[in-house]
C-alpha cells in the first residue's frame, strides 16, 4: 500500500512539475539494464550509492537535478540500474 502511495505521489509530482529527488524513488521506478534484477539487489545498491554519494542519512533533502543527484543516477547506472522516467540517459548524469 506505502509504495502505491510513493507511486501516486511521485507521478503526481511529475504532473504538477514539481518531483520528488532520484534518490527517493525506490524500486518500482527503476529497472535492471539486464533485466531481471530483483528488489533486494535494488535496496542493496541503492543503499551503497547513497552512501558512496553521502546522502544516505537524508536523502530526500538533495536537490532535483542537483550534483548530489546526478551522482547518485551515474552510481546507480554503473550499479545497474536506470530510471523508468529517463532510462540510462538523465541530463547531467553521464
Amino acid at each position: 500500500m506505502g509504495r502505491i502511495l510513493l507511486v501516486t505521489a511521485i507521478a503526481l509530482a511529475f504532473a504538477c512539475g514539481t518531483r520528488a529527488p532520484i534518490s527517493m524513488w525506490y524500486y518500482s521506478s527503476w529497472h535492471g539494464k539486464m533485466g531481471g534484477r530483483g528488489e533486494g539487489a535494488f535496496e542493496r545498491d541503492r543503499q551503497a550509492c547513497l552512501e558512496q554519494v553521502g546522502i544516505a542519512q537524508n536523502p530526500d533533502a538533495i536537490e532535483p537535478n542537483g550534483s548530489e543527484e546526478d551522482r547518485y543516477v551515474m552510481c546507480m547506472n554503473e550499479a545497474g540500474w536506470c530510471t523508468n522516467a529517463y532510462n540510462c540517459a538523465k541530463s547531467g548524469a553521464s
